[in-house]
């Protein structure tokens, strides 16, 4: 193989593409701290965490306790009984962005329904999330997790992801990376049941 790209010319192009790439990722890790873009369409991806220690589909959803951006609190087991989503994202996140117009228009088809929502927002500022929210309109109930222990808890290691849960608190879907809609509706009216 080395042969024959060094006959082609092609061994130090390739070489060079590969530095500049790992020279783009590394600027991008130290821009965003333990935080790296990987495009539009794709999760964005947290250093150092584990997606063979994440919870998944026929397990039981780990519980948590959460202050709203209402400033109110939530406790995941108090939503027993009903379905809910959670969804792990952040404003900074292109990808979530992306998808946020089609989470608060699910959210708000669903929720007369009986859908609990808790979308979570990970290391942001209620101002921050404030001043997003006040561009969009968005109303999804949004979780703050400043310190990132839902986050820790959940081992969520690219955002958004999506877990969906259901009234005995089991999740049965889970969702890495944007959204489709129908698919997303269909999941929902399966979790709502008839």
């Amino acid at each position: 193989m080395h042969v024959i790209l060094a006959r082609s010319g092609l061994g130090p192009r390739l070489l060079t593409s590969a530095a500049i790439s790992l020279a783009i990722l590394a600027l991008a890790y130290v821009a965003e701290g333990s935080w790296q873009t990987t495009g539009a369409s794709q999760p964005i991806t947290v250093s150092g965490a584990s997606p063979d220690a994440q919870p998944r589909p026929g397990s039981l959803s780990p519980d948590f306790q959460a202050t709203m951006l209402d400033g109110t609190s939530v406790r995941l087991s108090d939503l027993r009984g009903k379905p809910v989503w959670v969804s792990f994202w952040a404003s900074w996140c292109p990808p979530c962005r992306a998808e946020n117009p089609d989470v608060d228009a699910i959210y708000r088809q669903m929720k007369d329904r009986g859908l609990a929502m808790i979308a979570v927002d990970m290391g942001e500022s209620p101002a921050e999330i404030k001043s997003y929210l006040a561009s969009t309109g968005y109303a999804f109930p949004i979780a703050l997790d400043t310190d990132r222990a839902i986050t820790n808890l959940y081992q969520v290691y690219g955002i958004p992801t999506h877990y969906f849960i259901d009234r005995s608190g089991r999740i049965v879907d889970m969702q890495i990376g944007v959204i489709d809609k129908d698919a997303t509706l269909a999941r929902i009216e399966k979790l709502l049941g008839p």
